[in-house]
């Protein structure tokens, strides 16, 4: 069905008034051509006509053309829906200079998303600071969410709650992250082990999983009341005390160290959480 429909949409244009007044791969054509499939939903089909057009038409990078921004415009949205970091970097590297600053800042907004979807804190806080310039120009929008971006890097999250609240206020996308933010609690590892080693899967119970915490409660009070009981039963001279026991400890020692890392893993959930919000922020931004 795709394949009839791409034919369908060659055929009219082929047999079209302007067709037959220039050659097929005349720029003219085939950038009507490709904002045809583009208005259609083939977007791969749309990008190799629109790349295929900027390199038929001359770049002139003191002026570009309206019809070359536009066609600019289109790849940059294509790139950002596929999120092809390929494609938007090809774009910044070959046709960013002497761009209108409207888009511009898309550009460069969709390299920030995409850096900052990788969570490559590096090379995102080096591209922003090489487009720092631009970006006092850019949409107070875009500017504040990459300052939050740079605090989630940075872990300062009461700064990126801060701001995420001050976004709010005149930009509705920010109320998915602000909740985030205001939902956001740690657990302390430390505590975590604390607990475990008073009371086995304790720790477990304080970040959130009671069933943890009764099955190491029940299976370590289980071996122990098994290893005391034997013990009293054979005056400590059968094999089975020691045996319990040494499951009980084994048991105990994986509790402490599963309550610990429970208490990790919480954490991250929490921030990862942020991150994805903050991903939806920059997918409802563009």
């Amino acid at each position: 069905m795709k394949k009839l429909i791409m034919i369908s949409l060659a055929l009219i244009f082929t047999l079209s008034p302007l067709s037959a007044q220039v050659s097929p791969m005349e720029p003219e054509v085939v950038a009507a051509f490709g904002q045809n499939l583009y208005e259609n939903g083939f977007i791969d089909e749309a990008e190799s006509e629109f790349k295929r057009y900027l390199f038929l038409e001359p770049v002139d990078e003191s002026s570009f053309s309206e019809q070359q921004e536009q066609i600019i415009f289109n790849l940059t949205a294509i790139y950002n829906t596929q999120n092809n970091k390929s494609g938007i970097t090809w774009l910044e590297d070959n046709f960013s200079k002497g761009l209108s600053l409207d888009i511009k800042e898309k550009m460069d907004f969709v390299n920030a998303k995409l850096l900052f979807k990788e969570r490559d804190q590096q090379q995102f806080e080096s591209f922003i600071n090489n487009i720092e310039e631009d970006l006092e120009n850019y949409q107070p929008s875009f500017q504040l969410l990459t300052s939050i971006s740079k605090d989630l890097f940075l872990y300062n999250i009461e700064d990126a709650r801060d701001k995420a609240n001050t976004a709010l206020k005149d930009y509705q996308q920010f109320e998915q992250f602000a909740k985030a933010c205001a939902a956001y609690n740690t657990k302390s590892a430390a505590l975590a082990t604390t607990l475990s080693v008073l009371i086995p899967g304790a720790g477990k119970w304080y970040t959130g999983n009671f069933l943890s915490f009764l099955s190491s409660f029940a299976s370590i009070g289980a071996f122990t009341a098994a290893a005391v009981y034997t013990g009293i039963q054979h005056d400590w001279k059968n094999w089975r005390p020691y045996v319990y026991g040494t499951c009980a400890l084994g048991l105990y020692i994986a509790d402490i160290y599963g309550s610990y890392q429970a208490a990790k893993r919480y954490n991250a959930a929490q921030y990862n959480n942020l991150c994805t919000s903050l991903d939806y922020v920059y997918e409802q931004s563009f």
